[in-house]
Formats: structure tokens, C-alpha cells, sequence
């Protein structure tokens, strides 16, 4: 059973990186222009630097995940990550801006930023600290 978890975390959370990260490569200016929705008060070229920062990111966490390579580095980078997405949406929700999309997965799911979108970042966490404490114990 343990076996049957490990592997259904490690392709649900590296493929829904990755994915998450293609999908925001495929527009990338969409994915700025959403960026900005969020009122940072950051100049556009710092949007554009930190779009690009979270797409490799993405991808390069969840196709670590995905074929094992750094892999406790990766799980950590996973729950870095999804603790800054986390905050960043409880911060925009706390200050009453109302997002049509909040971005989290590029085209692939444009969709509105709502408590469930900082609820599913949490998830992610525990799913990546089960996934280590499961790789740890192998």
C-alpha cells in the first residue's frame, strides 16, 4: 500500500508540476498579464522576471519529481514553492482583490482565485511531505 501511495503522489505532484508549468509557457504574456492582476506594485520587466522564474521552476521540480533525479532537493523545492503560492493567494484574497484567473495552471485551467485555490496550495505541502517522509522510509 505504501508502494501504491509513493507512486501515486510522485506522478500526481511532479505531472501536475510540470503541467502546471507547461501551461503557463504556452502564454507566457497571458501569464505576466495575470501576473499583474495581483497588484505587486512590481514594474513589468520584475513580472516578466518572476513569470519566467516560476515556469522553470515548475517544470524543472516536476520532471525532477517525475524521473527522481535530486529528489528530497525537489520535494523541498515543492513545498517552498507551493508555500510562497499559498501566501500569495491568502494575501490577494485578504486584501479583497477578486481575480478572474488566478493563473495557478496556465491554458490549461483558467479559472477564478477563491479560498479553495490557497486550500489546494496547502494540499500540495502535505502531499509533498508525505511523499518525503515515504521516500525517506524506502
Amino acid at each position: 500500500m505504501k508502494s501504491f501511495l509513493y507512486w501515486i503522489l510522485r506522478i500526481g505532484l511532479g505531472g501536475l508540476m510540470f503541467l502546471a508549468g507547461v501551461g503557463k509557457l504556452l502564454d507566457l504574456q497571458g501569464f505576466v498579464s495575470v501576473m499583474e492582476t495581483y497588484r505587486l506594485g512590481l514594474p513589468i520587466s520584475l513580472l516578466w522576471l518572476i513569470s519566467i522564474s516560476i515556469v522553470v521552476v515548475e517544470l524543472v521540480l516536476g520532471f525532477c519529481i517525475l524521473i527522481g533525479y535530486r529528489f528530497q532537493k525537489a520535494i523541498y523545492g515543492s513545498i517552498i514553492l507551493n508555500g510562497l503560492y499559498a501566501l500569495l493567494l491568502l494575501a490577494t484574497l485578504i486584501r479583497g482583490i477578486h481575480l478572474v484567473n488566478c493563473g495557478c495552471f496556465g491554458v490549461f485551467h483558467a479559472r477564478p482565485l477563491t479560498w479553495v485555490s490557497a486550500i489546494e496550495d496547502g494540499l500540495m505541502i502535505v502531499f509533498s511531505l508525505i511523499l518525503l517522509r515515504l521516500e525517506k522510509s524506502r
